[in-house]
Parts: C-alpha cells; structure tokens; sequence
C-alpha cells in the first residue's frame, strides 16, 4: 500500500514546480523554497511590492496551492528591490486525484 500511494503521487512533485513556475510573475525570482508535508515555504527577491501581491494572487488563483501567507518583506541587498517570505499550501486538484483512481 506505502509503495503503491508513493508511486502515485510521484508526478506530483513535477506539477508543482511546474505550477511555481507558472505562477511566478515577471520581475520576482526565488531563493528557497522548501516543502514540508502540504506547506510549501517561499523566499524570493521582488522588484517591487506589486510583484509580491501579483505572486500572491497567482498562488490564490492555482489548482495546486491556496492560502498564500505572506510573513515578511523587506529592502533586500541594494535597496531597489523587495526579499520576501511567505508559505503556502500545496493541494492536489480533484482532477489529479480521479486520474490516480481515487
């Protein structure tokens, strides 16, 4: 059964990063992200706060994620741009879900 629920979520992964790109406006990069259980943990750079509230927007409006949390801004090295951090939850669509038989 452990094996059988890890090869089918195996190509979730990929989705995700998938859907992190996706979802990354121009002009905002990422520096780590780390995943831990359904949370996904963001820092990136911005070059403007606009930028953080557009990711945060795309993060809402995904398939993949919901509750973006934004923890932290602040003047990154240099001072003309933003390093944020924020968490978000990873979620596997319905549709995912069908396509594995459950």
């Amino acid at each position: 059964k452990v094996i059988q629920d890890l090869q089918g979520t195996r190509p979730v992964i990929v989705r995700v990063f998938d859907e992190l790109v996706k979802t990354l406006p121009e002009g905002l990069y990422y520096t780590s992200l780390d995943r831990k259980a359904a949370q996904v943990d963001i820092q990136g750079v911005a070059e403007s706060n606009n930028r953080i509230s557009g990711l945060m927007r795309n993060l809402e409006g995904s398939e993949w994620f919901a509750n973006p949390n934004l923890r932290d801004v602040k003047a990154a090295k240099g001072g003309d741009q933003s390093a944020f951090d924020m968490t978000v939850a990873q979620v596997t669509p319905v549709s995912e879900q069908d396509d594995k038989g459950e």
